[in-house]
């Protein structure tokens, strides 16, 4: 009986994989980068827990692309603010326009209207960007 060899091919990750894993470090990202000493603050009721135990909140739904990953659209909040009030909208846009000036709104709204196509190698460089902007936060 002959045998054959057995080819061994690396399944290939889709598009939805990459930007579930891009989502992941863009939020490990978020939640350190608003740490300190490993607590971070909710940025709409001023809730205090260890970073991982916060989400990354959005003011512009994650569902535009083109502000999904601006570092603007993201704070982070508590699961009470993100999850069961929606995102505490009216104290997320007045923390967004304390920190970035009164024009940020409606950048960001402008910018939610663009479409915006992200393929594999954009996933691919902002997850190294990502990993490598964590590792500059634990050098500081």
């Amino acid at each position: 009986m002959k045998r054959t060899a057995i080819k061994k091919t690396a399944k290939k990750l889709s598009i939805g994989w990459w930007k579930r894993d891009t989502d992941r470090w863009f939020s490990l990202y978020i939640r350190q980068r608003d740490a300190v000493d490993g607590i971070a603050t909710c940025v709409t009721c001023g809730a205090k827990a260890p970073w991982h135990k916060m989400q990354n909140g959005h003011y512009v739904s994650r569902s535009h692309t083109a502000t999904r990953f601006d570092e603007r659209n993201c704070s982070t909040q508590c699961v009470s603010c993100n999850m069961f009030k929606g995102g505490n909208m009216d104290e997320y846009a007045l923390y967004l326009i304390k920190t970035y000036g009164k024009n940020v709104l409606n950048e960001l709204n402008k910018l939610k209207q663009t479409i915006r196509k992200i393929g594999i190698p954009e996933y691919k460089k902002m997850i190294e960007t990502y990993k490598e902007k964590i590792l500059d936060l634990d050098k500081t």
